[in-house]
């Protein structure tokens, strides 16, 4: 998300990683932290990975018309170098 706008994925900034499998429960139980440090109107909380509406309705049709296992965490990479490793 860029400078002050970090987030962690079980503690480790998201820029260092690749993208990442995870359960969607693993969301909801708070992998996911927030550490913005900018105006409120810009940015992501901690609350908003922990209530994300899509990961709810898709969680809510797991088992019954379609099998919901995961989603792949990614970050938004801006230097052509990050995005070659990522891809």
């Amino acid at each position: 998300q860029g400078l002050l706008h970090d987030t962690y994925y079980y503690g480790v900034d998201a820029k260092k990683f690749i993208p990442t499998f995870m359960y969607p429960t693993e969301i909801m139980d708070g992998a996911i932290v927030s550490g913005n440090c900018v105006a409120p109107c810009d940015k992501v909380t901690t609350f908003h990975h922990l209530n994300n509406p899509v990961i709810e309705d898709l969680y809510k049709h797991h088992g019954k018309d379609l099998n919901f296992i995961g989603v792949i965490l990614t970050n938004e990479n801006v230097f052509l170098a990050d995005k070659e490793r990522s891809s």
